[in-house]
């Protein structure tokens, strides 16, 4: 079974993913930011990590940056979903550690099912 976690401060997209998951067998968490992420981390270490860019308090670039810099969660893989489509951001967000990014409002659920699961 594998474990994620979803950083994602909009709770009707955390609900939707985290439901599609757990239909498919996954374990899953949320946090509503970047800190309660890393606090999540101290209990639970999740197989992938869907990582929100745009989160109060503190966003998923700070975050991004203290996860690949931690030796402990170097290895999760993290799947950054944004709304923020520009290219830029994308490269911004696989220079500081992504491995893949999925945009939100161009993803359903099913498809960040794979994405995660597969």
């Amino acid at each position: 079974m594998k474990k994620v976690l979803i950083a994602e401060d909009d709770m009707f997209i955390a609900q939707a993913y985290k439901t599609k998951l757990e239909t498919k067998g996954a374990e899953v968490m949320i946090a509503e930011d970047g800190g309660e992420a890393i606090e999540i981390l101290k209990k639970f270490t999740p197989d992938v990590i869907v990582l929100d860019l745009v989160m109060p308090k503190q966003d998923g670039y700070d975050t991004l940056k203290l996860l690949r810099a931690n030796d402990k969660y170097k290895k999760i893989k993290i799947i950054v979903a944004t709304n923020l489509s520009q290219e830029e951001e994308l490269k911004k967000a696989k220079d500081a550690g992504a491995d893949e990014c999925l945009i939100k409002s161009d993803t359903g659920v099913e498809k960040m099912a794979e994405m995660v699961l597969g």
